[in-house]
């Protein structure tokens, strides 16, 4: 089977990302855990089924990645290291080639921004910093805060820093005013929802975590969690666009607007999922005056209407 073949067409989807918009004021498709994928060798407690190349092609711009020292190599590994062996029957991937793999991504296509969220237990940003150079995407990082009011799509393409990095080292999350490193942002400069251990929360605040709080009307990036701690199964039902829907509208009811959809294995959900989650809220930047309409959707529109429309 050509599974590339059977995802729904990026045109339209791309056509919604205008350089006159500010990262702020979009919505990007989001892979938790995307490294412990099936397509990435993950055999165990896998979160995703696709590998990037194929998150990409199904128009995931967004990944959550966790790196911890295998001995002295930053890998990718969930929970300790020595689980990786019984979770894909290998070592630990280390975190250098998956980058490489990401600026390829980015020098395919000079629209493309990608944002990295990373859950940093290794307490050394300055060595990520350093694998962020020699992969060549230092130079694309992002500096400015991206909550500012001139970060643009336009921006970041023409001054080619089309990726944006995220870390929650603990010594950031610890101190609201430590100096981070260039071109990798602490978890204060955005807000989160909190996910589930079984379900899913509706627009719960993240708090005393190291996040911004939903009153920091200066932080406006929104991380919008769509997953839980047991992430088994299919995920039809779980990601199908009815369910994150009664997620998300919490949110806008109270003028928080998501700029990450975060789900465990990214093309399940029926009725197009998160994926149209994401076109929908991206047509709300583009037409303001949609916003009460994607707020009644999970009442006004039943899934015979989504299934007539599709």
């Amino acid at each position: 089977m050509n599974l590339l073949g059977a995802f729904p067409s990026l045109d339209n989807f791309n056509s919604l990302y205008k350089n006159s918009l500010k990262y702020y004021e979009v919505t990007w498709l989001t892979a938790h855990n995307a490294f412990a994928s099936r397509g990435e060798g993950w055999l165990v407690y896998t979160q995703q089924y696709l590998n990037i190349e194929q998150m990409f092609s199904y128009g995931v711009r967004s990944f959550m990645i966790d790196i911890h020292y295998d001995g002295t190599t930053l890998s990718l590994c969930h929970g300790p290291c020595l689980l990786v062996i019984y979770q894909k029957g290998s070592l630990a991937s280390p975190v250098l080639p998956y980058l490489n793999r990401v600026k390829k991504i980015l020098d395919s296509d000079p629209s493309t921004i990608i944002t990295l969220h990373l859950e940093d237990h290794s307490k050394n940003s300055s060595a990520i910093l350093n694998l962020l150079e020699r992969s060549g995407l230092k130079n694309m990082l992002l500096e400015e805060n991206p909550n500012n009011d001139n970060i643009t799509l336009g921006y970041l393409r023409e001054n080619n820093k089309r990726i944006i990095v995220f870390s929650d080292y603990k010594k950031e999350r610890e101190d609201k005013y430590f100096e981070p490193k260039l071109g990798i942002f602490p978890t204060i400069f955005y807000k989160e929802t909190v996910f589930g251990s079984t379900g899913f929360k509706i627009c719960d605040e993240r708090m005393n975590d190291f996040r911004a709080s939903y009153n920091e009307t200066d932080i406006r990036l929104l991380v919008h969690n769509h997953f839980s701690k047991v992430s088994i199964g299919s995920h039809e039902e779980a990601n199908s666009y009815t369910t994150i829907t009664n997620t998300v509208n919490p949110c806008l009811a109270k003028g928080l607007y998501p700029n990450f959809i975060t789900v465990d294995f990214v093309e399940e959900g029926k009725f197009g999922g998160a994926r149209r989650i994401v076109e929908d809220l991206m047509r709300i930047y583009a037409n303001p005056n949609d916003v009460q309409n994607l707020l009644g959707i999970s009442i006004s529109i039943t899934e015979e209407a989504i299934t007539n429309e599709l």
